[in-house]
């Protein structure tokens, strides 16, 4: 009996100590353990690790980087409107609700919402209820309690919980039909040109380039502008490459037209 507890003890611990590994998961799937820190200093964001067994350090840049755990905090690499930036998951669901960094700061004070269907919004100080009634409207019943003041921005933690139950509840939500777009068939090919140069070229971290490419092209084809901050990111990934410098700076004029 007492060597069945203390077998129990021993998986227990381990349990423990495993699950309070730090890691980082790499865009291309990979998933490194060791010690991780979060370099938010300088022009662009990266993580550090030190990989566990191994003295030597390596610092990985954002783009190669999808997610990281330090402690019991878990980071994600969020795509805003403007850039992507790293963010503390504070609470997760189908909207969940991360903290990030207001630029040339190191504390975790900014609160951004995030849709797992890639929508997001910072949280609003001014407008704060016309705002957040305009982008919960999947749900008019939390609409309806932002509207008349019953819920505000010290009730982040409620408002996520109605709106998450609220989409479970709504069995028609994802059978809705989605809006008719014009998509322009005519770029098409000049972003899969693109995208077949870039996987026979030498590229850094392709497979996030090719996801970029991917997503650049979803959005010209469908008819909607892309992001200036997609069009920076690509055009420095090529910029030493002046093959795939043409077929993207060409994809991108079609895409304008």
């Amino acid at each position: 009996m007492i060597q069945v507890i203390f077998i129990l003890i021993c998986v227990l611990c381990f349990s423990v100590a495993n699950g309070q590994r730090d890691y980082m998961v790499l865009t291309k799937g990979d998933t490194l353990y060791g010690k991780v820190k979060h370099l938010s200093y300088g022009a662009e964001q990266s993580v550090q690790i030190e990989v566990e067994g191994q003295k030597k350090k390596a610092v990985y840049p954002m783009l190669q980087v999808r997610a990281f755990k330090i402690s019991d905090d878990h980071y994600h690499l969020i795509r805003t409107s403007t850039k992507y930036i790293y963010m503390k998951l504070l609470s997760s669901g189908y909207l969940s609700l991360y903290a990030f960094q207001f630029d040339g700061q190191n504390i975790w004070n900014g609160r951004y919402l995030y849709k797992t269907d890639g929508n997001g919004m910072e949280v609003p100080t001014i407008g704060f209820k016309k705002k957040m009634m305009e982008f919960l409207s999947e749900c008019p019943v939390l609409v309806a309690d932002i509207e008349s003041g019953s819920l505000n921005r010290n009730d982040l933690d409620s408002i996520l919980t109605k709106f998450n139950a609220c989409i479970l509840r709504n069995s028609n939500y994802s059978n809705k039909e989605a809006p008719t777009v014009t998509k322009n068939t005519t770029s098409v090919s000049v972003w899969e040109e693109l995208e077949s140069a870039i996987k026979n070229a030498n590229v850094e971290d392709k497979e996030s380039v090719l996801e970029m490419v991917t997503e650049a092209k979803s959005k010209s084809v469908n008819g909607e502008k892309i992001p200036n901050f997609l069009k920076d990111v690509l055009q420095k990934a090529v910029k030493n490459n002046p093959t795939l410098e043409e077929l993207l700076n060409k994809a991108l004029a079609q895409g304008n037209q």
